[in-house]
């Protein structure tokens, strides 16, 4: 028995040959000239072959063709596709032998062909640091095997791509679908990737610790075109979707930046959010009510006078620090219930902040890094004071 089959779908001849099994490999020849690419002679497709193929003790060809030991996942075999259940959502597609059956239908048979499944995907439980917002792609890879769905099954209208569905539970407006056009050629041995689907944690109320959680449901399915307005026809075989939980955490609150001692010449700047209780002799109760990351950096705006001497409103050149010198950075931190760690932790020496060659009478920015107090524990959520000072602050101080 000899059968010529076709290249399709991206597999090209020489793929579809070496995967086979029957028949033998020395049975099986590339198409002459320009049909090397396109076309297998497949010769010596025999009973015997077939059932030591399939693992079969029958010698019908009838048995050989219907026994559940047929992998139907492989494109050339005696399976075909149609449709179970009415077009839409919660139609199938199943595999069925039609008869009379034939020995050539194993011609490129490969026992070892695999179901459609997901190659790659970012499902991850994933902790966020906007304090407003929050966003996460779920991104899917997927490989549809090697039936060729466009022809070997059998729905109305036929299929000519894939979509993903997905939604949040207990967020009816949440649901969104992405659709993908099968390319002519290529959408089987490529496989279908790029899949992806915004997480959506806007709008959400936090619970303790500042975080939220919440459950997204996905499912895949085959559609039509576009010019059918992507309808959707049924699931595909072996892509069951999944369930994603994730959770979103904001993250800590850098609540104040305190100064201890004197430093003449300090008064605020009301700017960028920042609090205006500074004064001329200290730096106390500097809030920010953002949500600040670990190891970010903040600004501290001051204005820094003195008198005018020279009578041209300008102000004098000035030559004092402002910190370092013997400074030092401590910080506490508060947990989620409100309650205030006991005693500061020392974090290190400050940077040398000074107004050397600067005019008196103006604004200045103070850019330093943040470092909370046990940063690598820190949850997020939290809040946290920095304060600089020459020596250990008292507990109750801030």
């Amino acid at each position: 028995m000899s059968k010529q089959i076709l290249a399709y779908g991206g597999y090209t001849a020489t793929m579809i040959k070496n995967r086979a099994e029957i028949p033998l490999s020395a049975d099986m020849s590339l198409g002459a000239g320009s049909l090397s690419a396109t076309t297998v002679n497949c010769q010596n497709i025999n009973m015997s072959l077939i059932k030591n193929t399939l693992g079969s003790s029958s010698t019908k060809l009838s048995e050989l063709s219907l026994t559940p030991l047929v992998n139907k996942y492989s494109n050339f075999g005696p399976c075909h596709w149609a449709q179970s259940g009415t077009t839409g959502a919660g139609a199938t597609l199943y595999a069925y032998v039609p008869s009379p059956y034939y020995m050539g239908s194993f011609a490129g048979y490969n026992h070892g062909a695999l179901a459609p499944y997901i190659l790659s995907d970012n499902r991850t439980d994933t902790l966020y640091s906007d304090a407003t917002f929050g966003q996460y792609w779920i991104q899917a890879s997927v490989l549809l095997g090697e039936v060729d769905w466009k022809s070997k099954a059998i729905t109305i209208p036929p299929i000519k791509g894939i979509a993903m569905e997905w939604s949040v539970i207990g967020d009816a407006g949440s649901k969104v679908t992405q659709y993908i056009d099968f390319p002519t050629t290529d959408y089987l041995s490529d496989g279908i990737a790029g899949i992806s689907y915004d997480f959506n944690f806007s709008a959400t109320t936090y619970t303790a610790g500042y975080s939220s959680t919440r459950t997204g449901i996905s499912r895949f399915y085959f559609c039509a075109d576009s010019a059918h307005s992507h309808q959707e026809l049924c699931a595909v075989p072996n892509l069951s979707g999944w369930t994603q939980t994730m959770t979103y955490r904001v993250a800590p609150i850098f609540e104040k930046f305190l100064y201890t001692g004197t430093t003449a010449g300090l008064v605020s700047y009301n700017s960028g959010g920042y609090s205006s209780d500074l004064n001329a002799t200290t730096l106390s109760g500097h809030t920010n009510t953002n949500y600040l990351d670990p190891n970010d950096w903040t600004k501290l705006y001051v204005y820094w006078y003195g008198i005018d001497t020279n009578g041209n409103g300008a102000g004098d050149i000035d030559g004092r620090a402002l910190f370092g010198n013997g400074h030092y950075y401590y910080g506490k931190k508060c947990d989620s219930g409100g309650t205030w760690q006991t005693g500061w932790v020392f974090l290190g020496a400050c940077s040398d902040f000074n107004t050397n060659g600067l005019l008196v009478n103006q604004l200045i920015t103070l850019s330093f890094g943040i470092f909370p107090p046990d940063s690598n524990t820190l949850t997020f959520g939290e809040k946290f004071k920095i304060c600089v000072s020459k020596t250990l602050p008292p507990d109750n101080f801030g």
